[in-house]
C-alpha cells in the first residue's frame, strides 16, 4: 500500500520530492537496501521520468558515502530489458557513479557475450572515463572479490583505461593539437562562474536555511564565554582543526559536454523496444 501510494504521489506531482518524505527516504537507504533496489529496478524498467528522477533525488541526498546497488531478482529479467535498465541507470545515476556502476554489474549474470560487451561499453564510456579517478579506485577493490565474469570484465575495463591515458599522453606531447593558453583560461573561468551559479541557486542545506549570515573564521582556536547559572561567565577555548572536501569533475564533462548532454538526455528519455511485438 505505501508503495502503490508514493508512486502515485510522485506520479501525479511533478514538484514533490521522494525526499519530502525524509524519514522514509533514510530507512530505505539506511535499511532497507533491498527495498531500495526493488523500486530502483521497477522505476528504471518503467521509464517513467517522475520516478526515475525521484532515484536521482535519493541518491543525491546521500552525503561522503557510496551506495552500492543491484538488480531486484537479476534472473527474472530478460537480457533485453537488463541491457535497457543498464542505459537508464546511466542516464538518471551518472552523477552516482558507483551507484550506477555497482548497479550495471549486478546485471552481468546469464548474459551472452555480445550483451555483456554493451555492457562494458556503458560502463567504459561514459562512467568510467569521466570518474577515472572516484571509479578506478572502486573497481580495483571490488576486482579481487569478484566472481570470475566480473573479475574478467573489470580487468578488461581497468586495461583499456591504461591504454586511453597512454594515447591521450601522446596527443598532449604534440603541439599541433594543444589549444592556446588565453583559451584554456577562457573556458576555466567560465566554468567556474557556472559552478558558482549553480551552487547559489541550487537547493541549500538546513544550516543554511536557518543562518542568514555565514563567518569564515581564521586562526588556531576560537574563544566563547559560556554563563554559569549565577551569571558567572567562564571562558571556553577550543582548538581548531583543518578540514578538506574534495570532488571530481567528470573528465568528459570537460573533454565533450554537448556530447555527454545528449548522450544522458537519451539514455533517460528513450523507451523500451519489445522486439518480439515490434
Amino acid at each position: 500500500m505505501a508503495e502503490q501510494l508514493l508512486e502515485t504521489l510522485l506520479c501525479e506531482h511533478d514538484g514533490l520530492k521522494i525526499t519530502a518524505f525524509d524519514y522514509f527516504s533514510n530507512e530505505l537507504l539506511d535499511t532497507h537496501k533491498e527495498s531500495l533496489n526493488l523500486f530502483v529496478t521497477k522505476w528504471l524498467l518503467s521509464g517513467k521520468a517522475n520516478l526515475c528522477r525521484a532515484i536521482q533525488d535519493l541518491l543525491h541526498e546521500v552525503n561522503g558515502e557510496d551506495v552500492e546497488l543491484c538488480v531486484h531478482r537479476v534472473g527474472s529479467v530478460p537480457g533485453t530489458q537488463k541491457i535497457f535498465l543498464a542505459r537508464k541507470v546511466v542516464g538518471w545515476l551518472f552523477s552516482s557513479p558507483v551507484g550506477a556502476a555497482s548497479f550495471i554489474l549486478s546485471l552481468v549474470g546469464e548474459l551472452s557475450p555480445e550483451e555483456i560487451n554493451e555492457l562494458e561499453e556503458l560502463l567504459f564510456d561514459p562512467l568510467l572515463l569521466s570518474y577515472t579517478g572516484e571509479l578506478r579506485k572502486y573497481f580495483e577493490g571490488l576486482e579481487q572479490k569478484s566472481e570470475s565474469d566480473i573479475k574478467q570484465l573489470i580487468s578488461r575495463l581497468l586495461l583499456r583505461l591504461d591504454v586511453y591515458f597512454e594515447e591521450m599522453k601522446e596527443a598532449f606531447d604534440t603541439r599541433e593539437l594543444r589549444a592556446p593558453q588565453e583559451n584554456a583560461e577562457h573556458y576555466w573561468n567560465s566554468l567556474n562562474r557556472k559552478m558558482q551559479q549553480a551552487r547559489e541557486e541550487g537547493p541549500k542545506g538546513l544550516f543554511e536555511d536557518i543562518c542568514t549570515v555565514q563567518h569564515l573564521l581564521y586562526g588556531n582556536s576560537t574563544i566563547a564565554y559560556v554563563y554559569d547559572g549565577a551569571g558567572q561567565a567562564h571562558r571556553s577555548e577550543a582548538n581548531m582543526h583543518t578540514i578538506s572536501h574534495s570532488t571530481e569533475i567528470p573528465r568528459l564533462y570537460v573533454i565533450d559536454p554537448e556530447g555527454l548532454d545528449y548522450m544522458l538526455r537519451t539514455y533517460r528519455l528513450e523507451g523500451f523496444k519489445d522486439e518480439t511485438n515490434s
